[in-house]
């Protein structure tokens, strides 16, 4: 698995790449979870690239994740899920807990048009 990191708006986005893993171990994910919020990062974004399904141990390390980040007054999401994905998530009902984006451009804060 690799992860990309990079700023969009006031977020941390996380891009998770699997390498042909069926199962990848999540706790990387966790670990710079961790190390971003002890370095004052406080909103992170998570896109899951191309994944379609979301195992059980790896939901838990994200439901982790997400306790992690509300503790330290942050938020978490998750943006760019496939179709797949994202009827999963719905099925699962943490679209009720973490903030699903169809696009890293909703990270970004609206800005007003001049009138």
């Amino acid at each position: 698995m690799k992860i990309v990191s990079y700023t969009k708006g006031d977020h941390l986005v996380l891009r998770i790449h699997p390498h042909g893993q069926d199962f990848p171990d999540l706790s990387e994910l966790e670990r710079l979870i961790v190390e971003y919020l002890d370095g004052g990062v406080r909103n992170i974004a998570v896109n899951f690239v191309n994944k379609s399904y979301i195992y059980s141990g790896e939901l838990r390390v994200l439901l982790h994740c997400y306790k992690l980040v509300l503790a330290r007054g942050g938020s978490l999401c998750i943006i760019e899920p496939n179709k797949q994905l994202f009827d999963v998530l719905v099925v699962l009902n943490i679209d009720k807990l973490i903030r699903i984006y169809e696009s890293e451009d909703c990270l970004l804060p609206e800005v007003d048009s001049p009138a």
